[in-house]
């Protein structure tokens, strides 16, 4: 009988109409009505679920390992509990926060053997508590904190076995619920809750040192219910809800960088949505988990939310999380096991086809099926997923077979077929079982071969060795070794060895600021004596020293003054530039300065030292703009050795405008307090003003020489 091993080969799991939900372990984790569902996975990727059982409202919980969920500890609770949940902290550890019939926040830490209370027990008084822990393994409790009428939304950690709270004890002293608390890539931590007197959803994050709201506050439609949190992979928050007001569909919002909008239409599952879950794969692709009844599974395509596969079953509660292997995992609560808690993962059949040839007469066997005839056969296995996996076997029964080989010996050698031995040349018959282990014929056309004599020449670079048998040579000269053959007869192998001398080169360069210079792999950019050593054409090491002088930067800055614009880089070509017309060369003007006969943004090309570089675009607009000079308006006293300047003027000033040397605008105001400029925050150097008033807009130049 042969021994075949099957190779099952994982494929990354692409979900379409093949994909089939598949139970997860046992199909009945608890004996009586369940809720407060909640998963979560280890960076081993072990699999944890708490759970409310009816029968006591204790918070349990258990892992799926071996292909069995075992139960962590006792129960994690050491009471009778109105709601919890349940994460597993970076040191694999499982960590859970209930509250209790009194209103009273307690969290619960697995030690490795049983559930222990963080801190003196009870740490708060509230509702609706969720956990979450960062990179630091650092736990965080987000609860409706009843410590003062109304209550309000508190997060607080637990350090130096105390329990403090994240910043201030509130983070808005109104009445909340549906809280949600998450970590960014920086460790920030996010928070959602739904404030009770609208029935709006509010995102805030913690800075570091105060909550800020994340866009703006109260940004979903009134009276939403069942808003959970979700951060993907590029920091982005994600809100899941349902509208009452849209025959409590579920709809999915996100923050664009500037305000809250919809991720696809509005209220897309169209069925009633309760207990929604939101979470992203690998890919960063947003699924939702929802239930009215049926528990479904949608993903976002990119424009659309499309359903992923049929549904597990009916069910209620639920959590949804993706395992190692990319493949997602419901958990709910099974209305046909009597609401009892069940598992399923969703997997795409993997199908592998193994070619299995036999002697006429034996027989295979995989998973106790036995097959001893020729045909496709089809065997069900269960994949290190735990999805199933399909194994298409193509059986062949061979005949009794003829086998012909050649072979070739050295003089004065045996060749040996089955137990009998030939010394000379010739074609001959004998019957032996096959290398498949069938009986066949073997008809063997054997070859004695002379002894050979082989001659090479050879390069190789100076300190290297070359290697013939045993014997190693370093120095140029012929050299006679005898070998065995491929075939294992004695051969004479003449060897002409030449040893290279090594390879020296210098080179002086010059390169611009910001130029780069490769030797080889190595880039340099700074001055400097580099020795890098390189492969030759003939693979030999060459010593390439190179003398790298990188030139001095081009000083890029351009002052303004009234509508001259000047390169401050003196001894240099220059070639001005119209940057409205795709930096087209300005024909004529070569000079250091330029005065643009029209509104318009300009630059100047520069060449020093054989360097080229291009300054930024200048705006000189002649729209109503005037010089100081022609005018009674004074900017006094300039230069200011402390930023401060005086403006005396007869007219209203309406507005005034700073600009760096490069043409950014660095301050606007439209307050002026008694005549005066205060640009004290600004470093030392020149800057253009523009002074909006009744009587036109003026420029002028101001320097500041602290």
């Amino acid at each position: 009988m042969k021994n075949i091993t099957v190779i099952l080969i994982i494929f990354l799991i692409h979900f379409g109409v093949k994909a089939q939900w598949q139970q997860v372990g046992s199909t009945n984790l608890s004996s009586t009505v369940t809720d407060n569902i909640s998963m979560d996975i280890d960076n081993a990727g072990i699999l944890y679920c708490a759970y409310k059982p009816f029968s006591d409202n204790y918070l349990f919980v258990k892992k799926y390992a071996g292909g069995t969920w075992l139960q962590v500890g006792s129960s994690a609770s050491t009471e009778a509990i109105s709601e919890g949940n349940m994460v597993v902290g970076s040191d694999g550890l499982p960590v859970v926060v209930y509250r209790n019939f009194n209103d009273s926040i307690v969290v619960r830490k697995f030690d490795g053997t049983d559930w222990q209370t963080l801190g003196a027990g009870p740490f708060a008084k509230g509702d609706s508590p969720r956990i979450e822990v960062n990179s630091a393994n650092v736990v965080h409790v987000v609860f409706n904190n009843k410590a003062v009428f109304p209550g309000g939304s508190s997060v607080f950690k637990f350090e130096g076995n105390l329990w403090t709270p994240l910043h201030t004890q509130y983070i808005e002293n109104l009445q909340v619920s549906y809280l949600d608390i998450a970590f960014d890539s920086n460790d920030n931590a996010v928070v959602s809750y739904r404030r009770e007197s609208t029935g709006q959803m509010s995102v805030y994050k913690s800075n570091g040192s105060i909550w800020q709201p994340i866009g703006n506050t109260l940004f979903t439609p009134v009276n939403v219910f069942f808003g959970r949190l979700a951060i993907d992979q590029n920091d982005i928050p994600f809100i899941t809800f349902s509208n009452p007001n849209l025959n409590n569909a579920g709809s999915v919002m996100h923050f664009d960088g500037s305000a809250w909008v919809y991720l696809g239409a509005p209220a897309f599952t169209i069925d009633p949505v309760y207990f929604s879950a939101l979470v992203f794969d690998d890919l960063n692709t947003p699924f939702i988990a929802y239930q009215n009844g049926t528990t479904k599974l949608m993903q976002f395509n990119g424009a659309s939310w499309v359903q992923v596969a049929d549904s597990p079953g009916l069910g209620s509660e639920h959590d949804l999380i993706f395992n190692q292997y990319g493949n997602p995992v419901l958990a709910y609560t099974n209305i046909y096991q009597n609401y009892n808690l069940t598992v399923k993962q969703l997997c795409t059949p993997i199908s592998v086809t193994q070619e299995i040839t036999l002697c006429f007469g034996e027989i295979y066997e995989i998973e106790g099926q036995i097959f001893d005839e020729v045909g496709t056969y089809q065997v069900n296995l269960l994949s290190a997923s735990g999805c199933d996996s399909i194994v298409n076997l193509n059986v062949t029964v061979l005949p009794l077979n003829n086998f012909n080989q050649s072979a070739t010996i050295c003089a004065g050698d045996i060749f040996t077929v089955g137990t009998t031995q030939y010394d000379q040349s010739g074609v001959f018959t004998n019957y032996l079982q096959s290398i498949d282990g069938c009986d066949s014929m073997v008809i063997t056309n054997l070859t004695v071969q002379a002894p050979i004599e082989t001659q090479q020449s050879v390069e190789i670079c100076s300190g290297e060795s070359f290697q013939v048998g045993t014997t190693v040579y370093t120095a140029s000269g012929t050299y006679n070794d005898i070998l065995q053959s491929v075939e294992g007869c004695d051969s004479l192998v003449i060897t002409d060895l030449t040893v290279l001398a090594p390879i020296e080169t210098q080179q002086t360069v010059e390169i611009c600021s910001g130029e780069s210079f490769q030797v080889g792999t190595t880039v340099y950019t700074a001055s400097g004596t580099y020795n890098e050593i390189i492969q030759s054409i003939e693979g030999c090491d060459s010593t390439v020293t190179t003398v790298l002088i990188v030139k001095d930067p081009i000083d890029l800055s351009i002052d303004l003054t009234g509508n001259v614009l000047t390169a401050n880089t003196a001894g240099a070509t220059y070639q001005w530039l119209d940057c409205d017309n795709g930096n087209a060369i300005i024909v004529g003007e070569t000079n250091q300065s330029y005065t643009p006969a029209n509104t318009g943004n300009y630059a100047v090309e520069l060449t020093q030292n054989s360097c080229v570089d291009t300054s930024a675009c200048f705006l000189v607009d002649y729209s109503g703009i005037k010089d100081l000079s022609s005018t009674s308006l004074l900017v006094y006293p300039n230069p200011s050795i402390d930023g401060h300047f005086s403006i005396q003027f007869d007219g209203a000033i309406t507005a005034i405008e700073l600009f760096d040397i490069a043409g950014r605008s660095i301050l606007i105001s439209y307050a002026i307090e008694k005549g005066t400029i205060n640009a004290s925050a600004l470093e030392s150097g020149k800057y253009l003003i523009r002074i909006y008033s009744n009587k036109g807009v003026f420029n002028e130049q101001l320097v500041i020489a602290k």
